[in-house]
């Protein structure tokens, strides 16, 4: 169940990332130089380290039930 709602949460916030165009939370960003070549190609695992507290806080309170 823990991992379900990280997972979950972890989605939404690359989510989150893509309909605001935020960089930082995007899954997939890539970059290009004016004349249309490809810069760059970076992922962001930031997502997945905020969702971190989620997974923790619901494996605690499933271990207290």
């Amino acid at each position: 169940m823990a991992l379900l709602c990280y997972l979950v949460t972890a989605l939404l916030l690359f989510l989150i990332g893509d309909v605001f165009d935020i960089d930082w939370l995007q899954l997939h960003k890539e970059t290009y130089f004016r004349d249309g070549s490809l810069k760059e190609i970076s992922a962001s695992v930031i997502p997945c380290i905020l969702a971190l507290p989620v997974y923790f806080l619901v494996s605690y309170k499933m271990k207290k039930v």
